[in-house]
This record gives C-alpha cells, sequence and structure tokens, in this order.
C-alpha cells in the first residue's frame, strides 16, 4: 500500500493532508515514506493535540486512548494527551432544529414546555441544550451532531489505511495500529448510538439501588426521559449539584449523611461494581460527582 493509495483524492483525505501539513506534516511523511521508526519524531505534545483536536472526533478518540498507554508513549505525552477535548464550535440552531424535530418525531414545542435553543456544551460528537418538559422537569437534552455519522464512516475508512500501512513499518512492529484503529472506531461507534448511554445509565441506577453499601437515595444517576430518547437525541434529568471537592458539597454532605457515610457509600459502591457487578462507572472524577441540596451524590 502506498502513501496515495491511503489520500485517494476523496475530499476528506485531502483535507487531512491541509490540515497536517498546517501543523507539521515532517513526522507523518516520515512514518509513511520511509517508516524509519529511529527516524520518525513526533511533533511536540502540545501541537499533538492542536493537531488531533482540528482533525475531528476520530482523532480526538484516538488522542484519549493513547493517553492510557504509558507504555507506548513518554510522561509528557500522556499528561497533554490526557487533557484533549473534543470541543469544537456549536452547529447552528437552524441546521440542529430540523433533525431534532425528526428525531423526536413531533414538533419540539409539543414535547417541551421550554427548549433553549444556544447550547450549554459543544462536543466533536453532541451537543447539549437545556429545556423543560410540560410537567416542569428541567432535562438536559443531548443531540447527536448533525453529520458526524458520515464524517466517523470517512475518517474510519482512511484512519484504516493509514493503520494498515503504519503496520508494514518497522515501527509496526512496535505498535498495533491496526488493533489502535479498530478499539477507536469501535468505541465512537458506541459513542454515536444514544441508546447505549441510556442503557448504561439505568443499568448501573439498578446497581445502586441493589447495593448492600448504599442507602437508600444515598447515590443516584440523572433519570432517563425514554420516551424522548433514542438513537440520536437523549433526555436526561438536569443536575444542579457541587463537584464533590468543593466546601459547598462539604456542607451540604454534613447537612445530610455525613462525609464519612459518604466516602463508606461510595467506596462500597465502586468495588462492589468492579468485582462484583463487573459493569462500572469508568470515569469517578471529582466533576463527574455532584453533591445535590439534601447531601445526596448524584453520577454523572
Amino acid at each position: 500500500m502506498s502513501v496515495l493509495s491511503v489520500f485517494d483524492g476523496s475530499a476528506r483525505a485531502l483535507e487531512i493532508v491541509k490540515i497536517v501539513s498546517r501543523h507539521e506534516w515532517s513526522f507523518l511523511s516520515q512514518l509513511l515514506g520511509r517508516g524509519d521508526s529511529t527516524e520518525t519524531r513526533l511533533p511536540l505534545p502540545s501541537v499533538l493535540c492542536n493537531l488531533l483536536t482540528d482533525l475531528g472526533p476520530v482523532y480526538v478518540k484516538l488522542g484519549q486512548l493513547l493517553s492510557t498507554r504509558p507504555d507506548l508513549l513518554s510522561d509528557d505525552y500522556i499528561s497533554a494527551l490526557s487533557r484533549l477535548q473534543a470541543d469544537v464550535p456549536p452547529v447552528a440552531w437552524k441546521e440542529v432544529k430540523p433533525y431534532l424535530r425528526r428525531e423526536l418525531g413531533q414538533p419540539i414545542d409539543q414535547c417541551f414546555a421550554h427548549f433553549h435553543s444556544k447550547p450549554i456544551a459543544a462536543g466533536s460528537v453532541g451537543q447539549v441544550y437545556g429545556a423543560t418538559l410540560p410537567q416542569g422537569l428541567k432535562v438536559a437534552v443531548k443531540v447527536l451532531r448533525p453529520g458526524i455519522e458520515a464524517q466517523v464512516k470517512e475518517d474510519g475508512r482512511l484512519l484504516r489505511k493509514i493503520a494498515a500501512l503504519a503496520a508494514s513499518t518497522s515501527l509496526g512492529s512496535q505498535v498495533d495500529f491496526v488493533g489502535l484503529a479498530d478499539q477507536v472506531l469501535a468505541a465512537l461507534e458506541r459513542e454515536l448510538d444514544f441508546r447505549i448511554e441510556a442503557e448504561n445509565t439505568k443499568r448501573l441506577q439498578r446497581c445502586l439501588e441493589q447495593s448492600a453499601f448504599v442507602p437508600s437515595g444515598q447515590l443516584r444517576l440523572p433519570h432517563v426521559v425514554d420516551s424522548l430518547s433514542g438513537q440520536r437525541v437523549l433526555v436526561l434529568e438536569w443536575i444542579e449539584g457541587e463537584p464533590i471537592l468543593t466546601p459547598a458539597a462539604r456542607t451540604a454532605l454534613n447537612n445530610g449523611p455525613g462525609v464519612e457515610a459518604t466516602t463508606k457509600a461510595l467506596l462500597g459502591a465502586f468495588v462492589e461494581q468492579y468485582f462484583v457487578e463487573g459493569f462500572f462507572h469508568a470515569d469517578p472524577h471529582p466533576g463527574n460527582l455532584k453533591v445535590l441540596n439534601d447531601g445526596s451524590v448524584l453520577l454523572l
């Protein structure tokens, strides 16, 4: 396989070439052209992060995966890639509105009493909006980014070609490029189906409800609004709480079950998930643990 067969003249392939060239062409041309791992040099960590961000969600996911591989990269790369985010400018509401209407199967104003058309968060895969249901419940509405499925399909095709070419180099004898590409694309395919996220949310809620370590209601997840959720739209209870390590969270905990009781519940719940359920919350950093006014903890 040649470089020309990878960059096959498609519009997306040419766009990738332009983006890579703008940041630093030398490392990719060395890898694909000569395949000499002793001469191939990665861009500086900050440059690599900017490059992956500009290339889009497939490559951001690749960077996030590589951030978990200290066996492949040095500490400075691991540190930089661990902070890699897929934040991008949001798609305009005029494009999202008909897309959302089609996915809901009915007019937006029939589903929500209020819907704020300015997104509160935008990533390369989805955008999140605030809304209120007719019953008065505030919700977060996560909408798959229009056009993202076609982009991931095209980028996945190109990434697999690049991985196959890189696998034939001397560096490919040290790194399973094809395996990395397959892992990245499998993870992205799951992220593009919000039904998986909804079911995981409900499954973890059931685990907490059945846990011997968690008093009723002390730990929970946002409620999923099943009637409005599907493959490309996910509607969740809106959460207003404090990250668990903040002073305000400590005050709420002390007014509720207390810090010690909450710590025991969290530790017991996670140990039970890891060693008994075999199904667990994989990103329990402090920002994903919100303390509500009554001292209960909600897992995002």
